[in-house]
């Protein structure tokens, strides 16, 4: 077998193990949203269903498959897709729900916001795990940002009261803080992370306003 056909064997079987981890790992995301949101208390069953949650496995997968920042894209894409789907599913299955919810237009909607989230964090994880220092703090800060933006409109619901949106804040931003700790590419890097995360919080935030997720 020649060197080419050997290497495009290679890359058959990493798409097709890619391939198959997004759509495992969208079942699993989408079970455990679903199960998470019907069964803890709060305010863990709000962070088990927050969008920014979903945004930071997109991140992770792209992170996971690394080279080509296509397959990044589509892969996270794919994960979030799968996850929709497997929502409405597990959702029929656990709480008898109708099983037709999985083709609506919701379903649809969400779906939508998940391809896009998707190319957006999956190549957020490539350009961490593959580029130079700015690109890597610009991908790592996507994660930290989208966290940091979810729980800015979570903590503003209700007018600043607290109750359990303001506790999942907080969670969120904690997690932010370990986001940025683990992604950050040392004390100089996390600097940078944080730098560029600041504003793009600031743009997540308004994104979460024109999707109508602050509500």
């Amino acid at each position: 077998m020649s060197s080419e056909a050997v290497t495009a064997t290679v890359g058959v079987r990493r798409n097709l193990v890619v391939g198959s981890v997004a759509v495992a790992g969208g079942v699993v995301l989408g079970a455990l949203d679903l199960l998470g949101q019907a069964s803890l208390p709060y305010p863990w069953a709000n962070l088990a269903n927050a969008p920014a949650v979903w945004a930071v496995a997109a991140f992770a997968t792209g992170f996971w498959v690394r080279r080509g920042p296509v397959r990044c894209m589509l892969s996270a894409a794919a994960l979030l897709v799968v996850a929709v789907e497997a929502y409405y599913l597990t959702a029929a299955v656990v709480l008898h729900d109708r099983a037709d919810l999985a083709v609506s237009t919701i379903a649809l909607v969400w779906s939508v916001f998940g391809v896009i989230a998707g190319l957006v964090f999956g190549l957020g994880g490539h350009l961490r795990a593959e580029r130079g220092f700015w690109p890597a703090a610009l991908g790592a800060a996507l994660p930290v940002a989208v966290l940091l933006a979810e729980a800015i409109v979570l903590a503003g619901r209700r007018g600043y009261r607290w109750n359990d949106s303001t506790e999942t804040a907080l969670i969120e931003a904690t997690l932010a803080v370990a986001v940025l700790v683990l992604a950050g590419r040392g004390a100089r890097g996390r600097a940078a992370t944080l730098a560029l995360a600041a504003p793009l919080a600031v743009l997540g935030w308004a994104a979460f306003h024109v999707a109508g997720l602050a509500g």
